[in-house]
């Protein structure tokens, strides 16, 4: 060696310093590792948190069975279902523990099948008996649950409770059968008809007359027509959107030889848009009402007409006493015309006023027996514009006279609008007469203070006319004001108790009233009243 010495090296530090960086690290790494984990576990619970507050708050009986049937999971509402308030309630046990032991054997049964098979039992209806004797309809599916590795490790089932909806759905039912029978039961002739009038759906009625009916248009299955009817409620009702009454006439199909009166309505059917879809329509034969109702229209024009006859076989007094008023100065004016003629002093200027006083008085004569002819003679009732003024006026003459021998006052308060109705005028003053008649009667009875007839036209109320009869006589009593209006019901000891039906009879046909009032000093007023003519002189207001 060449005597030096040979160089120590100092022992390092970096191996010591690079193993404390190693373990700093890995203990990082750790760290990391480990609020990774946490994390993840928090968001795995935050999961799990949310997906069971969606499960218990779905409607939705949903569950989770291991392989031996038992409970593993159960939302709120299958706990509520199975009389649980808690999932602990219903953890480890089965079906056996609640429900009746058969019923849990068919769900242990099918539940094995599908765990067995592995296939799906999808909405599958059952309906329970549950322990409280209630009845329970559900819809049942059943999905076999498998691990990571595909291995069947039980099911999950999801049952919804669609018992409400199957009692409504029973409900609709019974009522459609309900709704089925009574329209089937109905003598109408009811059918459903679209918007071409096209017959959709007849009850039985409709098809005892159309059997064929149903797919044809209404006005061919039923009026034997090519064409709707110009009045058809149905056609009214789709356009219009309201319900229509009409009364059709038509003989209906080949089996029918006479001509039938239909009372139609035509219903309009809506969308949830306000859009009519079609109609229902309902039919009903009025021909014999329509019959009946002309039988009962004739025999009441007879009866007014055989009363017409005896309200002027009790005037005959009157009558003749007006009449005579004429009838004696024509014999005046004739013998004085004959006496001058006579006697040579005739100047054709006196001669002249005589023959015209003469007609005149003729004039007023014949008018007189015009006027009871009309009011006597038997007619069919004709509808035709009544000046109700002018009626009035016609009938005080068969009156008037009879009034002034009786010292009753007749004051007139007609209405100067002129009133005008659509009526029969004979009969209409048939009522007036009546009214008026049994007035000066009733004031004939008391011999005490002013006797005063007062009869007044006036606008009413809804576009009608009313004519009202006021008298000063003893009123009705109070126990008879019941029954004034009824058959063979009088008032007067030789009445027969015809007149005052009679005449509710005629007003009431005319779609008018008539009414009794006691009068707050004394005496009656009777009032009735006549549809007036639309928009004319006679509205109300």
């Amino acid at each position: 060696m060449n005597g030096e010495e040979p160089t120590h090296h100092e022992p390092s530090d970096r191996p010591a310093r690079a193993g404390s960086a190693t373990r700093v690290l890995r203990r990082g790494e750790m760290g990391a590792a480990v609020t990774g984990r946490k994390e993840a576990q928090e968001a795995l619970a935050k999961e799990r948190n949310l997906l069971r507050v969606v499960v218990d708050n779905l409607p939705d009986l949903i569950f989770a069975k291991d392989t031996e049937g038992r409970f593993v999971f159960a939302n709120a509402a299958c706990c509520r279902f199975l009389g649980m308030e808690a999932e602990d309630g219903l953890l480890g046990k089965t079906d056996f523990d609640f429900l009746a032991e058969d019923i849990a054997a068919e769900h242990l049964a099918e539940e094995r099948e599908v765990m067995q098979s592995g296939r799906p039992m999808i909405n599958r209806e059952v309906s329970r008996v549950l322990s409280g004797g209630a009845f329970s309809s559900l819809l049942s599916t059943k999905v076999p649950w498998r691990d990571a590795d595909g291995g069947i490790v039980g099911l999950v089932g999801i049952n919804r409770d669609i018992t409400d909806r199957r009692q409504a759905e029973e409900a609709l039912r019974e009522s459609e059968s309900q709704l089925r029978a009574i329209l089937d039961g109905s003598p109408d002739v009811i059918v459903h008809v679209d918007t071409d009038l096209r017959v959709l759906w007849a009850n039985k009625a409709a098809l005892a007359i159309a059997p064929r009916g149903v797919g044809q248009q209404c006005y061919k299955a039923y009026a034997n027509r090519d064409e709707a009817c110009e009045s058809c409620p149905c056609r009214r009702a789709v356009e219009t959107g309201r319900i229509t009454t009409s009364i059709v006439h038509h003989s209906g199909p080949e089996d029918f030889q006479e001509e039938r009166h239909w009372e139609v309505i035509g219903a309009p059917l809506m969308d949830a848009t306000g859009k009519a879809t079609g109609a229902i329509e309902i039919s009903r034969d009025v021909t014999d009402r329509r019959r009946m109702e002309q039988q009962a229209r004739r025999r009441q024009e007879q009866l007014a007409h055989a009363w017409r006859l005896n309200t002027m076989g009790e005037m005959a007094s009157g009558i003749a006493h007006e009449l005579n008023q004429p009838l004696a100065a024509i014999t005046n004016y004739a013998e004085t015309c004959l006496l001058a003629v006579q006697g040579g002093k005739a100047g054709t200027e006196k001669l002249l006023d005589n023959l015209g006083e003469i007609v005149g008085q003729a004039e007023r004569a014949g008018e007189i027996i015009r006027r009871l002819r009309g009011f006597v003679r038997k007619q069919e009732g004709r509808l035709s514009l009544v000046d109700v003024n002018k009626a009035v006026k016609e009938v005080v003459h068969f009156v008037e006279s009879g009034a002034r021998l009786s010292g009753v006052q007749v004051r007139l308060d007609l209405a100067a609008c002129q009133p005008t109705v659509v009526g029969d005028q004979i009969q209409m003053q048939q009522v007036i007469l009546n009214l008026t008649r049994n007035a000066l009667e009733a004031m004939n009875q008391g011999r005490n203070g002013e006797r005063v007839l007062t009869i007044r036209t006036s606008p009413a109320a809804n576009g009608t006319v009313e004519v009202a009869v006021t008298d000063t006589g003893r009123g009705v009593p109070d126990e008879a004001m019941h029954s004034l209006f009824e058959p063979f019901h009088s008032t007067k000891s030789n009445g027969l108790g015809l007149g005052l039906a009679i005449s509710r009879s005629i007003v009431e046909a005319r779609g008018g009233r008539l009414t009794a009032t006691r009068n707050p000093d004394r005496g009656m007023t009777f009032r009735f009243t006549l549809p007036g003519l639309e928009g004319g002189e006679s509205d109300a207001g």
